[in-house]
């Protein structure tokens, strides 16, 4: 195992892992480089696009590739169910929706880009996501070329769907024009006919931009998974909708591909990487359909490439695009161009909406094809001022257009605005017991029933109440764990102290305590240079779950427990004192931070410096996304998965009727996140946990209490997978050495500990505490065991796990 540094600094503030994200978004998109060709005067035109790499106006570089090629015979298999796709997109006349666009030097293209000028133009091809006027061009192109030249409605897939090379399909004879549409509108429009994502239909805006883009697969496709496990094929080379493989798209088979009438058949494209991962947010799947579509150029069989914006088009008209085609075609246009409406419509949207927007959308791809964000204050008023632009993008609106909206805001009454949202599912739990002794089903019994009042006192945030509770709860403990069986003992008095960490309502009591009686808090003493006193009162165990936490706490717990100072005992030390309370009865060792042991911790600023030694416990990925499988504490949608559906699901669940009473309550996604912000579960918002209320945490037997946590960039979106809640864990984790309390940091494998024993750790515990261990230490087995897995798991976790994050805990590939 690489040495671990315990005292190398993080990334600074426990948020800053975030930028380890942004850096391997960004290392994705390599700009290769290709050269945008631009319009020019004299006998030529139209630029020749030339495919180089580099870009003389640094506007745009070539962007990594997003598919690979494949058959033609996929391909053809899949034309007629693509033949069959309804008319879904607005028309030039209905429901416009255009972007209000600043003076800005960033744009995409100035005109066509033309790949090849030699041999005849055969068919034009439009593609374009849904709702971005591919069927209004589309016809207008039929009455135009339609009686000289092919007008299609796919380049290698049909029009929505991920293009990629194939060099078997055209030899450059290809005029393929890209259609746009303006985020916000495009977004919008597909909330309120998702068409292809039945999964998404009538679903607030909230719901809509936050939910994976993912809906369960069939019967048929469950059929085909089985028939692979049992031919030994790997079933992602099956052959599936629109030329797709099975890990690219769900459904896979034809049958499962219901058709609703006026939303199309049920389909949803997964990750473009081949992992069977879902996307986020629909605003993922956007940001990689703009980097394929903008990959076309370079693939075979472009003779030109047109990219244009819908609202470009509506607003001047098409005589421009149908110049351009006569020239790169050869051909009269024997029609009228459409003459434009001379202004820009928008749709009328939420400004909360807005501000989630130009958040989370990835605004560099956007700035390609020619989108900037809007102001909040824009979603229901014109501007105050016509947008200035460049004179000479094709793309863009030009001086002196007219923007204004369509549609009127939505009205409050009372500040409440209904909502209404498909998720409101109840979480219906099953009881899961494990084999159990007779007096230990009498004690799970009695602590359970005595957490269950203890909660539901909480929830009255009533000081004297959580005292009551917790002495009642320690009887369950006392009564069948001190002095029988240490087992029980050990067992129970984890679970009391997971229950409540997991209760905000302990926080909530002692932070309306505590602010009821400010003046009477104790300063912390000074030491000779003024600052507070430093001496640790405390070791922290922090982990994910499976990953050794129990053991160890109890085993320090041994060692070290009759020597630390309870936080009572600290002085100055602002914190949960109800928690606390319960925490140094039962355990010295804490399994908690700034939040329980396995969740995300934030730099804790109530907590006397430097007075906290944390060990952090990590789990080889591959056995621990295993135990996970097995067991998924808190994971109850999780359960009884196949590995490739555990990997793959995405990492939420549903909200209950609970959390939606209170977002009626708060009348707006917005508002319910400002004002739960302390109230949900684990101090979390409501943008960063499923379930905020602990009414609905349900607690499963063996599985412990419902809760999934959600990005911690306050997107409200899901993780894709677990293995990207792992990455962003281990950066969360290794972040706490430059939190304020943190004396020293100890990040442990758990297998070197099974290995090799626990002595090097208790000596340097005794060196960071100055205490005297206790107890022996554990000696260790001399051989590190794993799970036995599929090597097509092992493959999977090769491929996809963050490895680089992993090196940074020591972890490395291994052999299938």
């Amino acid at each position: 195992m690489p040495s671990i540094n315990s005292s190398t600094p993080s990334s600074g503030r426990c948020c800053d892992y975030k930028k380890f994200n942004l850096v391997a978004f960004a290392g994705t998109l390599v700009y290769a480089g290709y050269l945008i060709g631009s319009m020019e005067s004299g006998s030529e035109p139209i630029a020749t696009f030339t495919n180089s790499d580099s870009s003389e106006d640094g506007r745009i570089g070539g962007l990594r590739a997003a598919t690979s090629s494949a058959s033609w015979d996929r391909i053809a298999a899949s034309e007629s169910w693509d033949a069959n796709q309804e008319d879904e997109d607005d028309s030039s006349t209905d429901a416009s929706a255009d972007v209000v666009v600043e003076e800005r030097t960033t744009s995409y293209a100035q005109g066509p880009i033309i790949y090849n000028r030699e041999g005849p133009v055969t068919s034009i091809n439009l593609i374009g996501e849904r709702h971005s006027g591919t069927n209004w061009i589309t016809d207008h192109l039929e009455d135009c070329f339609g009686d000289q030249i092919q007008v299609q409605t796919n380049f290698t897939r049909f029009k929505h769907w991920f293009q990629f090379d194939d060099p078997h399909v055209r030899n450059d004879s290809a005029v393929v024009i890209a259609m746009f549409r303006d985020p916000y509108d495009w977004v919008e429009a597909m909330r309120e006919r998702p068409h292809h994502a039945h999964d998404h239909i009538g679903m607030e805006w909230k719901d809509f931009v936050t939910k994976p883009w993912v809906g369960p697969r069939g019967p048929a496709d469950r059929v085909r998974m089985e028939q692979s496990k049992r031919d030994r094929q790997p079933i992602e080379y099956a052959g599936c909708l629109a030329g797709y493989k099975f890990d690219e798209v769900i459904p896979c088979s034809t049958e499962d591909s219901v058709n609703i009438d006026g939303y199309s058949g049920y389909m949803y494209e997964l990750m473009h990487d081949g992992s069977h991962r879902a996307y986020g947010s629909i605003v993922d799947l956007r940001r990689e359909k703009i980097v394929n579509f903008l990959q076309v150029p370079k693939s075979h069989g472009v003779r030109a490439f047109f990219p244009e914006r819908y609202e470009a088009l509506n607003l001047r008209g098409t005589a421009d695009l149908l110049s351009q085609l006569e020239e790169v075609t050869g051909m009269k246009a024997n029609c009228e161009p459409f003459k434009g409406t001379g202004i820009v419509k928008h749709k009328a949207v939420d400004p909360d909406y807005t501000r989630w927007m130009n958040k989370f959308v990835d605004w560099e791809v956007e700035g390609m094809i020619g989108y900037v964000q809007r102001e909040p204050d824009m979603s229901w008023a014109p501007p105050a001022i016509d947008p200035v632009v460049g004179e000479n993008t094709n793309l863009l609106p030009r001086r002196g257009d007219t923007i204004s909206y369509v549609g009127e805001p939505p009205t409050k009454k009372n500040g409440q605005q209904k909502l209404v949202s498909q998720e409101a599912e109840i979480i219906n739990a099953v009881e899961v017991l494990p084999p159990m002794s007779h007096s230990d089903r009498q004690a799970n019994y009695e602590m359970n029933h005595a957490v269950d009042s203890a909660l539901a006192s909480l929830n009255k945030s009533k000081l004297y109440l959580v005292l009551a509770a917790t002495v009642t709860a320690l009887v369950a403990l006392l009564r069948h764990g001190v002095g029988q069986n240490a087992e029980v003992s050990s067992s129970i008095r984890r679970r009391i102290l997971s229950a409540y960490e997991q209760a905000p309502f302990v926080a909530n009591a002692m932070d309306e305590y505590e602010a009821s009686d400010e003046e009477t808090e104790v300063a912390a003493p000074s030491n000779a240079n003024g600052g507070k006193a430093t001496g640790v009162t405390s070791i922290t165990l922090i982990g994910e779950r499976h990953s050794g936490t129990n053991w160890i706490t109890d085993h320090l717990n041994d060692c070290f427990g009759d020597d630390l100072i309870s936080d009572g005992d600290s002085p100055g030390e602002s914190t949960h004192i109800g928690l606390s309370f319960l925490q140094n009865l039962i355990s010295k060792v804490k399994v908690s931070y700034a939040r329980f042991k396995h969740w995300f911790q934030f730099d804790y600023t109530a907590v006397q410096d430097k007075s906290t030694v944390v060990i952090a416990m990590f789990r080889d990925p591959y056995d621990w996304v295993a135990a996970m499988h097995e067991r998924p504490h808190h994971a109850h949608k999780h359960m009884n998965l196949h590995w490739r559906d555990f990997v793959t699901r995405p990492w939420r669940g549903p909200r209950g009727i609970a959390d939606y009473n209170l977002l009626k309550a708060a009348g707006g996604y917005e508002e319910v996140n400002a004002q739960v912000e302390t109230k949900c579960l684990c101090n979390y918002t409501w943008n960063e946990i499923i379930p905020c209320s602990v009414k609905d945490s349900v607690l499963v037997e063996g599985f412990g209490m419902y809760m999934y946590e959600l990005m911690p960039d306050g997107s409200g979106r899901a993780y894709p997978s677990i293995v990207d809640l792992r990455r962003d864990k281990i950066l969360n984790f290794l972040t706490l050495p430059d939190m304020r309390g943190v004396k020293s940091f100890h990040p442990q494998q758990y297998e070197k500990l099974n290995e090799h024993g626990t002595a090097s750790l208790l000596k340097t515990l005794e060196e960071a505490t100055g205490k005297k261990a206790q107890c022996e230490a554990y000696t260790g087995t001399g051989i590190v065991k794993h799970k036995s897995i599929e090597k097509d798991f092992i493959r999977w976790m090769n491929k996809f796990v963050d490895w680089e994050v992993e090196g940074m805990i020591g972890y490395e590939k291994r052999e299938p």
